[in-house]
């Protein structure tokens, strides 16, 4: 992957010119040394540096990555209290990034990102399993993940995610909501970032998605089998 973002430099995301790489982490599959000893060989393969943002609360990773952002936490949802959408998310934001907040200061240069989901509406029932698991699409929820880093002050945000469609967790437009989410967040990073609401670009970043028209008619295109997912309860 860096090797093709080296070939199309002018493509790919970079701060101070050097490439940065979103790795989604599970910690049961492998430590932080083991990652440390991965990205180093990356950066001799590569023969130059880049900025390493890893999806984790666990903030030993903070040894070999330059920033850290949690995920989205269905048991953390779960136990989150409130009275309402907006309270409950607020301590579920909370404690999803206490750990990485808590300790930070212990290795300098590291930063916290904000990790932002829109919900979780995962109609696969856990892949089959027949268990419900949900976070409500609701712009309250997101309003509670914006205030939360804004009394943080956060400088990035990793937004969870663009197309996860099966988890329900997709920023992208839909039949549903069409691009409100999109013009949602933002209106919510305009605020983050103390710049002032512009309604006249939201109106184009609306009008980008629905008189997009239609790439390809139904009839247009070859197309396989997709693979059969027994989802029966």
């Amino acid at each position: 992957m860096l090797s093709i973002a080296k070939k199309n430099r002018e493509a790919a995301y970079k701060i101070d010119n050097k490439f940065v790489m979103l790795i989604y982490l599970d910690p049961s599959y492998l430590t932080p040394s083991e990652w440390g000893g991965i990205l180093s060989v990356a950066r001799d393969s590569l023969g130059e540096d880049f900025y390493v943002i890893g999806t984790t609360e666990n903030p030993s990773y903070f040894e070999y990555f330059d920033a850290l952002c949690p995920w989205v936490n269905l048991e953390q949802w779960d136990i989150a209290k409130g009275s309402n959408v907006y309270d409950r998310a607020i301590q579920w934001v909370s404690s999803e990034h206490a750990n990485l907040y808590g300790n930070v200061e212990r290795y300098p240069g590291r930063v916290v990102f904000g990790g932002v989901a829109p919900g979780f509406d995962d109609y696969t029932k856990n892949w089959g399993e027949c268990r419900t698991r949900e976070i409500p699409r609701d712009p309250l929820l997101l309003q509670a993940q914006f205030d939360y880093l804004y009394s943080k002050s956060a400088k990035a945000v990793v937004l969870q995610t663009w197309d996860d469609w099966t988890e329900g967790t997709e920023f992208e437009p839909d039949v549903t909501s069409g691009p409100s989410e999109l013009v949602h967040v933002r209106q919510l990073l305009r605020k983050l970032y103390g710049e002032p609401q512009n309604v006249t670009g939201d109106i184009v970043l609306e009008k980008r998605w629905l008189e997009y028209g239609q790439a390809r008619n139904c009839e247009g295109g070859k197309h396989g089998t997709p693979p059969f997912i027994n989802l029966r309860c």
